[in-house]
């Protein structure tokens, strides 16, 4: 006997019918899941591919429409029946197929054979890349754990529970744990502290140390005759690799010191507490001839004590700061300017006399800290920072509380990105941009920009590179030594936009199929590089002028013999005289003198001064580091520096700007042989509108 069909009542609805046998699709086994590669199996992809996978799909049972419904109901839209896929003729299709094709190991072998892809994804989930650091490297796990405890790390956590005001939750932990946290009201977890430093910290370090995967050594050739040739290339490949791994180690080492996670080893090994220097003598100092006796060599503790001495002796504060990363680590010369805050006191003073130095010192101590945070903020990494908060807390509260409050504030500011370089315009002076008609097409070229306009918008670009340049990364020669180079970024990114401006001018010239075109490229650019003269843009100036003078664009005779406007090698002959390297640029050096700001001068110039300067001057006159050689590196800085106060008041154009970031460029082994092609050998070197003499 049947059972009857279970009914239920609902005030908003009539009595609803169950169907009695619903129709039931029977499902295939489960199949086991699929071997996931080591490295990526714990990876967000594959565990959606491992899930697709093992999806099921059934069919619903037919449901029959309620009766009595209060509602109308939709009517069902039927689909027509797709017709059967023929897949002898469609193979592609059986890639859709969980049985045809094992899809386990795909995001594997993406990873694998793409590095760019690869990069791209450690990236965004850094997660990802977190692990495969630790599977290259041996970070020492084991020393860690050894070093930290699991009391410390309740304390983390109950700090960080603290701050955030769960003092329930705190106190729980604090009973479960059997630990007592004294809260001392500090004012950011310190939990976040580490989580933000290591977040801005790592990438960097990821940079340096995983940049080795992307270097492929080429793979040996089957040809017999060509097997001792392919072998050779492949040693010197992995010679080069060698090379490069070893720079990068450099290079981190080197990061990893700045950041404080290492010590750097100090060249003078000398570490005579300040108080406890001799006497001056030639031991320890030494003095350039002339009645200004003016230092020409001391230890770290005679500069430090002629820095903050009554005087200053010889050691100007702004020389000092920004030349000292070059001779020692800022780490050591706050130690060596906390040891001169001390000062003790000395039997031949009575008690008037001795209160007097000691404030005096002490003041001129808080004036350089307080300076050296103000102006060169870059020097201190977090773990310094904390050190001249203690200072400040522990020890010049005591001492002076109103310039205790004032250095605290300055820290609080330059913590805060307040008080950074202020760049000065003048609004009411801003011209109207030239612009064209088809600014907003997307066929929009340069060729459709007034040259003015070019250079004004090439002026904005360059302008933004040169204020980012900081006095450090120009030290020791940063930009020139792998070692350091990650101290100079700014440096490099302008001697990069440099190059790639010359590049990308040859290589618009030599693009052109026909002379007329490239004559009018040529003469374009010369009006670019006038109006960038006209601006003090020097830098642009002289890399447009590099470009119209490299050899592919230069040998270029009939091209140049075409150009007969008067007006065009007027402008080249000015730009040629003015940037010319006769008598090492001194018509540059005479303008840049008499020019008034904005300008940009070119820096690569200054950075032939600085190599001079450095390579021509030892860094120690026996133990003694070398100040008379630190004061001429300041004046080079200076004058690259001098310009970066006043901005250009011109108005960006987005779409022009676009145009001029997005530079597109051949190789130079392209660009000569393009050259080839549109003027053979038979052809004269050309003299150019100008001679093209120097």
């Amino acid at each position: 006997m049947t059972s009857p069909q279970k009914k239920f009542t609902n005030p908003n609805l009539s009595t609803i019918s169950r169907p009695k046998n619903p129709q039931i699709v029977q499902l295939p086994p489960k199949l086991p899941p699929k071997p996931q590669p080591e490295l990526f199996r714990n990876s967000r992809s594959n565990i959606h591919f491992q899930h697709f996978n093992q999806k099921q799909f059934r069919k619903r049972p037919e449901q029959k429409s309620f009766k009595n419904f209060n509602k109308p109901i939709r009517k069902e839209i039927v689909m027509p029946e797709k017709p059967p896929v023929d897949y002898e003729k469609n193979p592609h299709l059986l890639l859709n197929n969980d049985e045809q094709e094992d899809r386990s190991f795909w995001f594997a072998k993406l990873m694998e054979n793409n590095p760019e892809i690869r990069n791209l994804h450690e990236r965004v989930y850094p997660i990802e890349r977190a692990f495969t650091f630790t599977k290259t490297y041996d970070l020492g796990f084991n020393d860690l754990f050894e070093k930290i405890t699991d009391d410390d790390i309740y304390q983390i956590i109950l700090q960080h529970l603290s701050c955030l005001g769960f003092r329930k939750t705190k106190e729980t932990l604090e009973k479960e744990a059997n630990i007592k946290f004294e809260d001392k009201h500090f004012k950011e977890s310190y939990l976040l502290s580490i989580l933000r430093k290591s977040v801005k910290e790592i990438d960097k370090v990821f940079d340096i140390a995983l940049e080795e995967r992307e270097v492929a050594i080429p793979r040996t050739s089957n040809v017999e005759s060509d097997l001792q040739n392919e072998q050779e290339n492949q040693r010197k490949e992995k010679t080069k690799i060698i090379d490069e791994n070893a720079d990068r180690s450099q290079e981190l080492i080197q990061y990893l010191v700045d950041l404080g996670y290492e010590d750097e080893e100090e060249d003078i090994e000398d570490d005579i507490p300040i108080w406890k220097e001799p006497p001056n003598s030639d031991q320890n100092i030494l003095f350039m001839e002339g009645p200004k006796k003016e230092i020409k060599a001391a230890t770290l503790n005679k500069l430090v004590e002629k820095l903050t001495s009554e005087q200053s002796d010889g050691v100007k504060t702004d020389t000092f700061l920004m030349t000292f990363p070059s001779f020692t680590t800022p780490k050591r010369l706050f130690y060596k300017l906390v040891q001169r805050f001390h000062v003790p006191r000395a039997k031949s003073l009575n008690e008037e006399e001795y209160l007097q130095m000691k404030k005096t010192i002490q003041l001129k101590v808080v004036n350089v800290i307080t300076k050296w945070v103000e102006k060169y903020f870059s020097n201190f990494n977090s773990q310094l920072v904390q050190e001249i908060k203690d200072f400040i807390d522990e020890t010049l509260e005591n001492e002076d509380r109103k310039l205790a409050e004032k250095l605290r504030a300055v820290i609080t500011k330059k913590i805060g990105g307040i008080g950074s370089k202020k760049i000065v315009y003048e609004p009411p002076n801003i011209p109207d941009p030239i612009v064209p008609k088809n600014i907003f097409s997307p066929t929009l070229s340069i060729f459709d920009v007034d040259e003015e306009e070019i250079a004004r918008q090439m002026t904005l670009i360059d302008f933004q590179l040169y204020t980012k340049i900081e006095p450090t990364e120009l030290l020791n020669q940063s930009w020139n030594k792998s070692k350091y180079k990650h101290k100079a970024p700014n440096v490099l990114a302008f001697i990069q936009r440099f190059n790639d401006v010359s590049l990308w001018v040859a290589t618009s010239v030599v693009r052109q199929d026909s002379l007329k075109s490239r004559m009018g490229v040529i003469v374009k650019f010369i009006k670019i590089a006038y109006h960038c003269k006209t601006l003090h843009n020097f830098n642009t100036t002289m890399g447009i002028y590099a470009g119209l003078n490299s050899t592919p664009i230069y040998r270029l005779k009939t091209t140049w013999e075409s150009i007969k406007e008067r007006r065009i090698v007027d402008m080249y002959l000015e730009i040629e005289e003015e940037m010319s390297a006769k008598s090492s640029y001194k018509n540059y050096r005479d303008s840049l003198k008499k020019v008034n700001p904005p300008c940009i001068p070119y820096l690569g110039i200054h950075l032939t001064d600085l190599t001079f300067i450095e390579e021509g001057n030892p860094d120690y006159i026996g133990k003694l580091i070398h100040f008379a050689k630190k004061k001429l590196i300041y004046e080079a800085i200076v004058e690259i520096q001098q310009y970066q106060q006043k901005g250009y008041d011109l108005q960006p154009v987005y779409q022009i700007q676009q145009l001029l970031l997005n530079l597109k460029m051949i190789s130079e082994q392209e660009l000569y042989a393009k050259s080839l092609e549109i003027e053979p050998r038979n052809f004269v070197i050309p003299s150019g509108p100008s001679q093209h003499n120097d």
